[in-house]
């Protein structure tokens, strides 16, 4: 359910209210019933807004930020939950780092990271994603792009990478992805 409340004073219109409250509020203030508004300047003013089995729109979007952001989590429910003490963590957790894999669906963080792919022109489908690439391979995968471009056969390069690290398949893998140095 949801409340605003306001602690500055509120011009109150008699068509919102029914009479016998419209009357209460009205003596309370010292004005008079027959008048159509009444300006409330004593003390705070909660007014209902609405209820639903979710919160408003603006504090989902604030709460979903504050979570990907990485806000603390069971700071933000002691503040915003009616019993804290109640509250599920494990729940919590899994809303928001779930994956496919384990619990069926995807939590807020996978969702956001699927958004976000989308957003910056990649692909979105089904199957898992494919993994995560290190700086250090990612660097190794432009070093070899630059190689080919230079004319360097397979052998020479995996004998220049071998001493790193890097096995014939490791080579092969980072080579078909075909990433390049950023332009200066």
């Amino acid at each position: 359910m949801g409340t605003a409340v306001f602690d500055d004073p509120i011009l109150l219109t008699r068509d919102e209210w029914p009479e016998d409250e419209w009357r209460r509020s009205c003596e309370s203030e010292g004005k008079d019933p027959a008048s159509d508004r009444v300006l409330v300047t004593a003390g705070v003013t909660r007014t209902p807004i609405g209820a639903a089995h979710v919160p408003p729109r603006p504090l989902v979007l604030l709460i979903a930020a504050y979570a990907l952001a990485d806000g603390d989590m069971a700071e933000l429910v002691k503040t915003l939950h009616p019993n804290p003490q109640e509250s599920d963590a494990q729940k919590l957790s899994r809303l928001l780092h779930a994956r496919k894999r384990g619990h069926g669906e995807d939590g807020l963080v996978r969702r956001a990271q699927q958004v976000a792919t989308l957003v910056m022109g990649g692909k979105v489908g089904r199957g898992t994603p494919p993994p995560e690439l290190l700086p250090r391979e990612h660097n190794t995968a432009c070093h070899i792009t630059h190689r080919r471009e230079l004319g360097w056969s397979w052998d020479q390069i995996c004998e220049e990478l071998a001493p790193k690290g890097y096995t014939r398949d490791d080579v092969f893998r980072l080579a078909v992805l075909n990433l390049s140095w950023p332009e200066k």
